[in-house]
């Protein structure tokens, strides 16, 4: 098992069966190496910007920034991943503060009713 394929292993789902996580962790590796190979490419480019050409430099951005995109797309960091993991949280507690709520106030509904 490659290094990369081996971290990718670490980033799986517990109690998944074994070919799923292996299927996973295989298309996960072929996808970062595409994304490695495309990223070097980008470099290429922008190592030749014309720094005289407005729209040499943009492409060389553009290019830069969907390379970022990919990669943190591969490796499951994009922003909307990480804001969904960071939102659990915060909606656990909301449920919880909620469901804590509604046991305080029918404790009271039945202590009233006594």
């Amino acid at each position: 098992m490659t290094t990369t394929a081996a971290l990718l292993t670490l980033r799986q789902p517990a109690g998944e069966h074994p070919d799923a996580t292996a299927g996973r962790v295989a298309f996960k590796a072929k996808s970062l190496a595409d994304a490695v190979e495309y990223a070097y490419e980008q470099l290429a480019i922008a190592d030749d910007v014309d720094f005289g050409d407005p729209g040499s430099i943009a492409r060389s951005q553009g290019g830069l920034a969907a390379t970022l995109r990919r990669l943190l797309w591969v490796l499951d960091e994009a922003e909307d991943s990480r804001d969904r993991a960071a939102d659990v949280p915060n909606e656990v507690a909301v449920e919880d503060a909620v469901a804590a709520d509604e046991e305080k106030s029918s404790r009271y509904q039945w202590a009233d009713a006594a």
